[in-house]
């Protein structure tokens, strides 16, 4: 699967674009040391029209995300997404890369 990069000016969309659950790999020493790590997290995709960019906001839980800080933040604007070179069995697994280089390793049930 192709990369892909993320326009720096996408089309206006109101609200969450898209939400679901995932698998994040975590930043702690677990994952860091290859013992795994992994969290269940909600993504919000949403389109930021003041900032023109679209930011991917995760949440520890899918109840009232709306009036809930996101646990974290990761922002689309130059980044790509490109699908895992090696993925563990019953997984599809991806990158999303930002501008910064920052790395997010992902997993969902499907494609």
């Amino acid at each position: 699967m192709a990369s892909r990069e993320f326009s720096i000016e996408p089309p206006v969309v109101k609200g969450p674009v898209h939400k679901g659950w995932l698998l994040k790999e975590g930043d702690d020493l677990r994952a860091a040391l290859g013992m795994g790590g992994w969290k269940n997290r909600f993504f919000v995709l949403y389109y930021m029209e003041e900032r023109k960019e679209f930011v991917l906001m995760y949440y520890k839980q899918e109840d009232n995300f709306e009036r809930t800080e996101p646990q974290g933040t990761i922002t689309l604007a130059g980044g790509s997404v490109a699908q895992a070179a090696k993925s563990t069995k019953g997984f599809f697994e991806f990158v999303v890369t930002t501008s910064k280089g920052k790395t997010y390793l992902m997993r969902s049930k499907t494609s």
